[in-house]
Order: structure tokens, then C-alpha cells, then sequence
């Protein structure tokens, strides 16, 4: 999956400068509802995108409280662009 998977397109934030020109909402509250309902995409995608990496390592794996090597974790985390305390 790549960052432009988890983007608004246009035809989704164009829905909420339609609500404002049509006098629905008010412009500043145009962004925040954008930023709102794109955090929840992304968020989404996060969840979704952890689950499969788990999926992927076996749920027999993480259910027996085997899990992976501390490397296999770290390099997962990298990849997601996660720091690692």
C-alpha cells in the first residue's frame, strides 16, 4: 500500500466546498471537516494495514504468544516509518 492509497480524491473534498458554496456549512469549516474525514481514512488504512502484517506472521503465531523476532518488529516499524524507542 502507498500514502497516495489513503488520499482524499477530489470528488470527496469537492463534497464539503459544495456544502459551503450551497450555504450548508460555514467556510471555516470546510478544512477541519476535511482534515476530520481524511484522519479517519488514514487511521482506517493504518488498522487495516497492521492486521494484514499479523495475518501475515500467522494469528496461530500471536495466539500461542509466540511472536516475531524483535529484528522482524523493528524492521516492520521501519518500514511503517515508525520510530523505534
Amino acid at each position: 500500500m502507498e500514502w497516495k492509497d489513503t488520499v482524499m480524491s477530489q470528488t470527496e473534498t469537492t463534497k464539503y466546498v459544495d456544502r459551503w458554496l450551497n450555504g450548508d456549512i460555514e467556510a471555516r469549516h470546510v478544512t477541519a471537516l476535511i482534515a476530520e474525514a481524511q484522519a479517519e481514512i488514514s487511521f482506517k488504512v493504518g488498522v487495516k494495514e497492521v492486521l494484514e502484517w499479523i495475518g501475515e506472521q500467522g494469528w496461530e503465531t500471536f495466539r500461542t504468544g509466540y511472536y516475531p523476532s524483535q529484528e522482524t518488529w523493528k524492521a516492520q516499524k521501519k518500514e511503517w516509518g515508525i520510530k523505534d524507542d
